[in-house]
């Protein structure tokens, strides 16, 4: 058997052989040579188009940046501790809450709140426009009228670096508005006025032989919002440590980094404002339970003097003491059921009156 597997490799060996010797025979490097001149320029023009189309594509596409923050979610309520009140949400995950509370576009409009995202500034060049997002030489304010004028390009040009005109194009149509700094102007559609952060900037700009254009654009909330939303990413980091993964990609650098340092702030803030309006009510809800048990308890005690009055009851000390102590376990349990009750209707007319109530604020009660 051994003989067999020697004599059979020895004879692919050999073949394999007679296959290379073949092809060396038949192959004239006088002939590839031939066919490589007959083609060099088609060779020539696909090394061309591939080093100009990388050239291009890392020249003319801008970068992308990435900012991430880690959050940790502290599930435990210290109110409910200290009052030693049961919380009915106390077994539940917050952390899918979490993810979504941060995907949320409610929580989004409280963020971009704190940012100036409302205008958007501009350079744009032959082939591409980068955001000056906090770099821009001048600032702009604005009274919107109609809001047609949201989310048009309006370009600016300065004639002296201080004032100059701006130009809105409206169905190919360019609409001119010449302003002075600092002066409030009037249009059909916005009311705007101008201030010159960067005077050098400006007039380095004009100088330029080829000049790059200024322009605005005064942004929606809702716009930005979904904006936002699209370049957001949250996900679970880690369910044992309770950690939450942010990271928010965009075009430039200070406002990735703005974002996500505002998102985590805002987080921040809402939980301790939750956790303190729970609290809040928590106090607010045993004060008036409180004053309910008060007054019947003085009431259940007028009853049985009257009755032991009216019928002339004499019991002995022992009995009365164990009857009293039954009446005041009774009393301590209809108490408890009245207060879960009350509870229970409590967050049932919340969620009658508001039928898209934040689950949020169910735990204030």
């Amino acid at each position: 058997m051994l003989q067999e597997d020697i004599s059979k490799t020895s004879e692919n060996f050999e073949r394999y052989k007679e296959r290379i010797s073949n092809f060396s025979g038949e192959f004239e490097l006088g002939l590839f040579l031939f066919i490589a001149r007959k083609s060099i320029i088609w060779i020539l023009l696909f090394f061309v188009l591939a080093f100009a189309g990388s050239y291009v594509y890392l020249r003319y596409t801008p970068p992308t940046y990435e900012s991430h923050s880690i959050i940790q979610i502290q599930t435990s309520n210290q109110a409910n501790k200290v009052l030693n009140v049961e919380n009915i949400y106390e077994n539940r995950n917050e952390l899918p809450e979490a993810i979504e509370l941060l995907r949320s576009k409610v929580f989004l409009k409280r963020v971009i709140s704190k940012l100036p995202l409302d205008i958007s500034y501009y350079n744009e060049g032959t082939f591409k426009a980068n955001e000056l997002y906090k770099s821009a030489p001048y600032a702009v304010e604005v009274k919107i009228k109609n809001e047609s004028i949201i989310g048009k390009k309006i370009y600016i040009n300065f004639d002296n670096g201080i004032d100059g005109y701006i130009e809105i194009v409206n169905n190919e149509n360019k609409i001119k508005f010449v302003f002075k700094s600092n002066k409030w102007i009037n249009t059909p559609e916005f009311d705007f006025k101008i201030s010159v952060l960067n005077f050098p900037e400006i007039q380095k700009q004009n100088s330029q032989v080829k000049q790059n254009l200024y322009y605005f654009t005064i942004n929606s909330n809702d716009a930005v919002v979904n904006d936002c939303s699209q370049k957001l990413e949250v996900k679970l980091l880690s369910e044992g440590a309770k950690t939450i993964l942010i990271s928010y990609t965009d075009f430039n650098a200070l406002k990735t980094s703005d974002i996500i340092n505002a998102i985590t702030d805002e987080y921040t803030n809402f939980d301790v404002e939750r956790k303190s309006e729970s609290s809040k009510s928590i106090i607010n809800f045993i004060d008036v339970q409180l004053d309910v048990v008060y007054n019947r308890l003085k009431e259940s005690e007028s009853s049985i003097q009257d009755f032991k009055k009216d019928n002339n009851v004499n019991e002995n000390k022992d009995i009365a003491t164990s009857n009293a102590s039954r009446l005041n376990d009774l009393d301590d349990q209809i108490i408890s059921l009245e207060l879960e009750e009350s509870v229970l209707s409590k967050i049932e007319r919340e969620i009658t009156k508001t039928k898209n109530i934040d689950t949020y604020n169910l735990q204030r009660y």
